[in-house]
């Protein structure tokens, strides 16, 4: 059985530049699990400032895992 996750880096609105902080938790489990020949993928929605970036996380898999960080969080609890 194939398993497919992905794994969502959240909008950063309060950095100034999001690309500067990588997802690094994401990318060491994405290697962690596709070792374990479970795909996984990341989506990276540290750009997005629209209020609609839900949209953009897709409905084709079967687990999700999202990282929030602490000022995100407030955010993100009101979408």
């Amino acid at each position: 059985m194939n398993k497919k996750i992905c794994l969502i880096n959240l909008p950063s609105p309060y950095l100034k530049i999001s690309k500067w902080s990588l997802p690094n938790s994401l990318i060491y489990l994405q290697a962690f699990l596709n070792e374990k020949k479970i795909q996984a993928d990341i989506l990276d929605l540290a750009d997005e400032y629209e209020a609609d970036f839900l949209r953009k996380i897709p409905l084709n898999y079967e687990y999700y895992g999202i990282t929030v960080y602490t000022p995100q969080h407030y955010i993100f609890i009101n979408t």
